[in-house]
């Protein structure tokens, strides 16, 4: 897997803490590794994506958040988005 980390922010953290308590209180099943802000960017199968070297660092506002739901072989789907920012 390809995946680019995030410098963790206060309001994401709690974001993700927020949902885990919430899926806690549900019953719902989820990750319990600690919280690591990324954005998957590829799964290579057979290839060895770790002798890549990594890109320079850049700054970015997302403006947006989508909530994915994995529909299988690559694909996902969005379920909801919700607007961040002014």
């Amino acid at each position: 897997m390809l995946w680019l980390g995030l410098r963790s922010e206060p309001l994401l953290t709690h974001l993700a803490m927020d949902l885990r308590q919430c899926l806690g209180r549900c019953d719902l099943p989820f990750d319990t590794k600690p919280f690591a802000p990324h954005l998957t960017l590829a799964r290579c199968h057979g290839v060895d994506v770790e002798a890549w070297d990594a890109p320079p660092a850049r700054t970015w506002q997302a403006s947006s958040l989508h909530l994915m739901e994995s529909v299988g072989e690559g694909r996902y789907r969005t379920l909801a988005e919700w607007m961040l920012g002014p």
